[in-house]
């Protein structure tokens, strides 16, 4: 998690968002993603949607996530938008 945090940053993205344990994540960063203005498109997925801002994050981000899916290893993968 930290490796992906860290490369996250250095892409200058502004937060990563994931679907998780709400006990689990926070040891990471990671809140409510609605503490941030970010809803899920499910309301029902709410608790476990979690965000963790990162450097560029500026409090006027709010909405709805893209979605990008990783493919392959994270160490050769590629995201995607679908």
């Amino acid at each position: 998690m930290h490796a992906v945090l860290g490369a996250a940053d250095a892409l200058d993205e502004a937060l990563v968002v994931l679907l998780g344990h709400p006990g689990y994540y926070p040891r990471f960063g990671f809140r409510p993603a609605s503490q941030l203005g970010i809803e899920p498109e499910v309301p029902d997925r709410a608790p476990a949607f979690r965000a963790r801002p990162l450097t560029a994050h500026h409090p006027g981000l709010t909405g709805l996530p893209l979605r990008r899916a990783v493919q392959g290893p994270v160490t050769g993968g590629s995201a995607v938008t679908p």
